[in-house]
């Protein structure tokens, strides 16, 4: 008796390393089953934003770092799309795409904070980070995403990180 083989999409790059204003090139591959009727073929250009909050626990005799809790949001501060193809009966094939990223891409990421939060509360934050007050950090992450979407079931998807270099 032999296994049903699962329907998947693969996402391949051509790099995984990007300046600001450059093309990322690539394609996805769908290997389905059985022919699949879907609403869309989409590849994603996401930038994440991670912020890191440590909270020191205080007991007997003060601070404990050691027992600290760290808090973590994440937002999504970027998400570009390109449409690959439309609604229509999937098959066995593959696509090719290019996505150019913003020249301003990094900007759009620093001014992200300030626009999230008011002046006097981002003032704060940068004012306790730099008095060590505060422990907190943000971080960039970025990821291509190729997204096959289908009615009434779960989305083919994959997801691969990659870098900016500034």
């Amino acid at each position: 008796m032999g296994f049903i083989k699962k329907s998947k999409i693969t996402l391949f790059l051509e790099n995984d390393k990007y300046l600001p204003g450059s093309q990322i090139k690539g394609s996805v591959s769908l290997s389905l089953n059985k022919p699949l009727k879907a609403k869309s073929l989409k590849v994603y250009l996401i930038g994440q934003k991670i912020i890191r909050q440590r909270m020191p626990k205080f007991g007997i005799g003060g601070f404990k770092a050691r027992n600290s809790r760290i808090n973590e949001a994440k937002y999504i501060f970027f998400n570009q799309v390109i449409q690959l193809a439309g609604e229509e009966e999937y098959s066995n094939q593959s696509y090719s795409f290019e996505i150019k990223i913003p020249d301003d891409i990094l900007d759009i990421s620093k001014q992200f904070i300030q626009k999230e939060l008011s002046a006097d509360a981002y003032e704060f934050l940068q004012s306790a980070k730099a008095k060590e007050m505060l422990d907190w950090d943000e971080k960039d992450r970025w990821f291509v995403e190729a997204r096959l979407s289908i009615p009434f079931k779960r989305d083919l998807k994959q997801k691969k990180e990659i870098q900016l270099i500034t």
